[in-house]
């Protein structure tokens, strides 16, 4: 059952290590009275063995944050306009963005005034619906009224999406998609009274974002950047597998799309109800869900090179296996519920597969899948063939020649990257 006794509190563990390695002040909680001197030496690397060895951002900057910016965040709408806080920000100092600065120095602000402020609203309103003695309970018009965006939060919002880093690195990926997955756990579970077996009283369905709570997301979504470099994709892509496949990655939620009896990460309570219709031997998402699937599907980054190509294959492989695994060879092998887990992983696919180690495990996939007797299954593996590096030519093509002598269904050799 979702607890709802408990504050909200970003589960910190990826920004914690960041801050961990870089001694900000305001970042690390410092007393804004801290000496100038020590203030300089985290930013310069002079303050001792705990002192950051690069500055996340210049210590100009930071300073027009912590004395500046933040004050005007802290105020009403009535005190500072939306317009005034453009200008402000507008006028800021140089950051000097480099690789830490979006972890160490960007995402401590934007957690403490856009996400905790967002997450703890739309959990306030949940809390008030379910809490049986206060005036809410069960109130469905106070909780879409509490649910809104508020006018100091949508400023906010505007303001450090303005400031935000114009790059990720895969070390980022985990500050961004924890604070958004918490987004989504809020907004597409049920809204009724969590009962001993299932939510009663529903009167907002799962999978169902209002315009309200769609808000929020469209600001977490925005809140990435484009990656820098090969394995920014691939810290993505673990967080959509555990959102379609299961567990959920937000400790507060038990939805997932294929929360089936026959799927591995089922939670095997009624909680968290499945995101896919089986009707007739038919699988299918319905609206709701598939938009929620869009909606992941929005925030990929560019796939980069071999890394990110692994790991997307890694997750598809073991979906395939699974497929392989639930007939017998002498029965068509691609089932309704098959069909439809892969193409949404093939969705998130990157641009082009690349690399050694994927074309070997695609190869390894295809052998294993040429005893089938499905004929969709080649078509499909034939779309999904890698490329490899001029200079992994030749160790895949002694792969090749191992692997698929004996093979009834002959395929092309592998083949070398253009990009």
């Amino acid at each position: 059952m979702r607890s709802f006794n408990k504050p909200v509190t970003r589960a910190a563990a990826s920004v914690g290590a960041a801050l961990a390695t870089f001694t900000l002040l305001g970042c690390s909680g410092a007393s804004d009275n801290a000496s100038s001197a020590t203030s300089e030496a985290a930013y310069t690397g002079d303050a001792g063995a705990n002192a950051s060895p690069q500055a996340a951002c210049s210590l100009r900057y930071w300073d027009w944050v912590v004395h500046t910016l933040e004050p005007q965040l802290e105020k009403p709408i009535a005190e500072v306009s939306d317009a005034q806080m453009t200008a402000l920000v507008a006028a800021h100092p140089p950051a000097e963005e480099n690789a830490y600065s979006y972890s160490a120095c960007w995402t401590p602000v934007f957690d403490k005034y856009v996400y905790a402020a967002g997450v703890g609203a739309l959990h306030k309103a949940d809390v008030d619906f379910v809490f049986q003695g206060g005036p809410d309970h069960r109130d469905y018009a106070r909780y879409k009224a509490k649910v809104a965006m508020t006018p100091e939060l949508r400023r906010n919002a505007k303001a450090l999406l303005a400031l935000k880093p114009a790059t990720l690195t895969p070390t980022d990926v985990s500050a961004w998609m924890n604070a958004y997955s918490d987004t989504l756990a809020e907004v597409i579970h049920p809204v009724g009274i969590p009962g001993p077996q299932m939510y009663e009283g529903v009167v907002e369905a799962e999978w169902v974002v209002t315009d309200d709570e769609a808000e929020y997301l469209a600001v977490m979504e925005k809140a990435g950047a484009r990656p820098s470099k090969d394995g920014v994709y691939s810290e993505w892509v673990p967080y959509f597998q555990k959102w379609v496949f299961g567990p959920a990655p937000a400790a507060a939620s038990r939805s997932f799309v294929f929360n089936l009896p026959f799927e591995q990460g089922t939670t095997g309570d009624s909680y968290g109800l499945a995101g896919v219709s089986v009707a007739g031997g038919t699988a299918s998402m319905p609206p709701n869900v598939q938009r929620f699937v869009d909606r992941l599907k929005s925030t990929m980054p560019l796939a980069m090179g071999d890394s990110d190509s692994a790991r997307w294959f890694s997750f598809y492989n073991a979906r395939a296996l699974r497929a392989i695994g639930d007939l017998p060879q002498n029965e068509p092998m691609l089932t309704s519920t098959d069909i439809l887990a892969l193409d949404v992983l093939e969705a998130v696919k990157p641009a082009k597969l690349r690399g050694s180690f994927t074309y070997g495990s695609w190869l390894d996939l295809y052998v294993i899948a040429a005893g089938e007797q499905d004929p969709a299954w080649a078509t499909r593996m034939a779309r999904l063939e890698p490329c490899v590096a001029a200079s992994a030519l030749v160790a895949a093509q002694q792969t090749f020649a191992m692997k698929t002598g004996a093979l009834r269904r002959p395929i092309a050799s592998p083949h070398v990257c253009t990009d």
